[in-house]
């Protein structure tokens, strides 16, 4: 299982563009000897075929299957941004996790941060926090268990509720497809 540590964090700190966030990531992953240095290159190469924006305020930026021989070992990294930097037109991300997965080790880091990006209150608290171990203590909480509970919204059209049987989850092309579709 893919953990984070809080020497894997970086809290604080300030970017000027997505591209700057993909770049500074990398080059954290490159300092934990995680990856060679052109893994950048491959992370914005990603970026630019899918984005890897989650919501509120959480991305994760990661290479291409292609270039996994750049990966020495897997890892994950943190960079805490707590003025944001904006990932995609409107959106802004503050909490900037970047991959680097030889094999299918990150899949259940990527359910783990279904919470974070489900609780806005709790991705707000933490883009700001001074404390890389409440960040660590939110992404190892298991997910929560989420009951089908129709919101009493005075919405009332027809709503469909979607079960994902897949064990590796529902993979950030379609999610985020679906999400923008909604």
């Amino acid at each position: 299982m893919l953990t984070l540590a809080p020497s894997d964090i970086r809290l604080g700190v300030q970017l000027d563009s997505r591209d700057s966030a993909i770049r500074a990531v990398a080059n954290f992953l490159v300092e934990r000897g995680a990856v060679e240095a052109s893994y950048a290159n491959s992370m914005l190469a990603r970026e630019r075929t899918a984005n890897t924006f989650l919501g509120n305020g959480v991305a994760i930026p990661h290479g291409q299957p292609q270039d996994a021989e750049l990966i020495k070992e897997t890892r994950v990294v943190m960079l805490q941004v707590p003025e944001g930097v904006e990932w995609k037109q409107g959106a802004k991300a503050y909490l900037i996790f970047g991959i680097a997965a030889r094999s299918d080790e990150h899949i259940g880091l990527l359910s783990r941060l279904t919470s974070l990006t489900s609780d806005a209150a709790l991705a707000e608290r933490l883009a700001k926090t001074d404390d890389p171990a409440a960040i660590v203590r939110a992404v190892e909480a298991e997910s929560e268990v989420f009951e089908e509970v129709v919101p009493d919204d005075g919405y009332s059209g027809s709503r469909v509720f979607v079960e994902f049987t897949n064990p590796r989850g529902f993979h950030l092309r379609p999610a985020s497809q679906l999400a923008e579709a909604t």
